[in-house]
């Protein structure tokens, strides 16, 4: 996980650099494995590049089972539906698969959009379902934490669209599940909100670990601060970056460079035991 990190910061840097440019070439010729949440974080950084009008070039790598794999994943473009039923029919044709490709998701809250992102919500939850050994409190769980940070998107970014992405690893016996926004992030939230006391990234996702929330204290859910908790009694590894700001785990660091949104990412392992009563509680 340390060596995730620290390629995480080194590809920001860089992407920071170059992202003025007209042209830009990434490389990814010697790579031989990808994580989702640096495949999901570098597709969307191409997007938002794209977006910028620079030109993107893109060189795949050597290793010809690697750009299979991307392809399949749609990790240049990544997959957004304009129907239900077109929704539902693409995933569940990858039901019996180990992964969902790289999804957007619009943060609309109208009925369509909603049922759009529920099927996605849905898929997360049948693959964690179908390929890890937990029972229904534990799925429930889950189904709590991804509909949390994907409402946190919708609620709180100030961002037309959202990205999900997961791979379970059967040899390595975990699943790795990353929700990406490229919003205002957990800081900006805060300062919107009036919460001007909150100077930096670092305290913001202190504050929101420790349970400070732009919500009123009715209709509010378990937030950071729980979910955390509900990670680590879980054995699940859980990663938040907001701007220059990233916790792993119980641990803050400060980034090189900036990221503009907010990324969770959580690894969640085969055959867990814990209470879901007791995290809550």
């Amino acid at each position: 996980m340390k060596q995730l990190l620290k390629e995480f910061g080194r590809l920001l840097v860089l992407l920071n650099q170059a992202k003025d440019q007209k042209l830009i070439t990434i490389t990814l010729k010697h790579i031989q494995f990808i994580t989702p949440f640096l495949a999901l974080f570098l597709s969307a950084s191409i997007n938002m590049i794209k977006n910028a009008g620079c030109e993107v070039h893109l060189e795949k790598p050597h290793n010809p089972d690697l750009i299979s794999y991307l392809d399949t994943i749609y990790f240049e473009t990544g997959v957004s539906f304009q129907t239900k039923e077109e929704c539902v029919s693409f995933l569940g044709s990858h039901s019996a698969k180990s992964f969902l490709p790289i999804l957007h998701f619009s943060a609309s809250e109208d009925s369509l959009q909603t049922e759009i992102r529920d099927s996605m919500i849905s898929a997360s939850i049948n693959l964690l379902q179908s390929k890890l050994n937990l029972n229904t409190q534990q799925i429930n769980l889950y189904r709590y934490l991804i509909q949390e940070m994907v409402d946190n998107i919708l609620q709180h970014a100030c961002v037309d669209n959202g990205w999900l992405f997961a791979q379970y690893y059967p040899k390595k016996q975990y699943l790795d599940l990353c929700i990406l926004d490229t919003g205002i992030t957990i800081l900006g939230s805060f300062q919107k909100h009036g919460f001007t006391h909150i100077g930096n990234h670092l305290d913001a996702i202190q504050s929101a670990v420790e349970g400070t929330s732009t919500k009123p204290d009715i209709g509010r859910g378990y937030g950071l601060s729980s979910s955390l908790k509900a990670m680590l009694e879980a054995k699940s590894d859980f990663i938040l970056v907001s701007g220059d700001g990233l916790l792993h785990n119980q641990t803050l660091y400060k980034l090189p460079s900036s990221w503009q949104g907010t990324i969770v990412f959580f690894r969640i392992p085969l055959s867990i035991n814990f209470s879901v009563y007791e995290l809550f509680s």
